[in-house]
């Protein structure tokens, strides 16, 4: 399943990426549930973005990535998007893992 989902993430980050290999840098901003119940599947992500950022960089694309770990909370993922999307450098937001954690986010994303 680990490798799936890596593959999964890689897939589908490097079509966005790809569309800034012109711009030569992209920041993303991240919440991930790096500590609390959905731990692991915030590891497993990471290494699919990972995978996604050494495509990029073979584009000649730098990613930085803005992780914030929302500890598997929906108000702290809530909160994180709320700072990418003041932050004017970030031009997306990703890492939202479950549907509570959507449900919170897309409000305070708009």
């Amino acid at each position: 399943m680990m490798r799936r989902r890596t593959a999964l993430t890689a897939a589908l980050a490097a079509p966005f990426i790809n569309a800034y290999a012109t711009q030569g840098k992209v920041r993303l901003g991240l919440s991930l549930p790096l500590t609390g119940v959905q731990a692991s599947v915030a590891a497993e992500l990471l290494a699919g973005y990972d995978l996604a950022w050494a495509d990029a960089a073979s584009l000649g694309v730098e990613v930085q990535a803005e992780v914030e770990d929302d500890r598997s909370k929906p108000d702290l993922t809530a909160a994180a998007v709320r700072k990418f999307a003041r932050d004017a450098s970030i031009v997306a937001a990703t890492g939202l893992v479950g549907t509570p954690h959507a449900q919170a986010a897309v409000p305070v994303a708009r």
